[in-house]
């Protein structure tokens, strides 16, 4: 029987930027664990790619990536898997971070340990031109959450900003954003 073997895979992120069209192109080349019965161009791992959120050193006046802009909360998040995805396709749908951790134990097929709050995003995986997907809830409430939440916004949210930017919570749908500020 034959073993694994490592290879590489090569991705490239295109992003436009801005009204003038001008793209910007980074490679990638990532380790990658291969099957031989299946050829170096299937890798039997999911391969995933991400970052930090956004930028924000500058752009609209911010030097933290705390407000519910683009330029904050955009991440690059790049998903390969031959043997199983499709390839050069994008999603023009968000995702949060919890929906990763829900799709990872579906692709390892691993029950959840209990019920979490993300959405299996596999789906858009396999098939990234879907017209409806589910909106996105985002927030930022600081180093506060829970109860602490509900008590500073009872007492009139007059010290509801972390770093200056007010607590919020937005809903994104597709490329439509919602945001709702909690200071009175």
């Amino acid at each position: 029987q034959a073993q694994a073997a490592f290879g590489t895979a090569r991705f490239t992120l295109r992003r436009a930027a801005g009204p003038d069209g001008e793209t910007y192109t980074s490679q990638f080349v990532f380790p990658t664990l291969l099957d031989p019965a299946l050829g170096d161009a299937s890798p039997v791992a999911l391969v995933v790619y991400t970052a930090d959120q956004g930028f924000a050193m500058g752009e609209h006046g911010f030097r933290t990536k705390l407000a519910p802009y683009d330029a904050n909360y955009a991440s690059p998040l790049i998903v390969s898997m031959p043997s199983r995805l499709p390839q050069g396709k994008a999603c023009r749908h968000p995702v949060n971070g919890a929906d990763l951790v829900v799709t990872f134990h579906t692709f390892a097929g691993v029950p959840l340990p209990w019920a979490m709050h993300g959405r299996d995003v596999t789906p858009l995986l396999t098939n990234p031109d879907v017209a409806e997907w589910h909106p996105t809830l985002y927030e930022h409430t600081g180093h506060d959450f829970g109860a602490d939440v509900a008590h500073e916004l009872a007492a009139g949210g007059k010290k509801a900003a972390h770093n200056n930017v007010p607590w919020y919570v937005a809903v994104r749908v597709g490329m439509h954003k919602y945001v709702r500020y909690l200071q009175p």
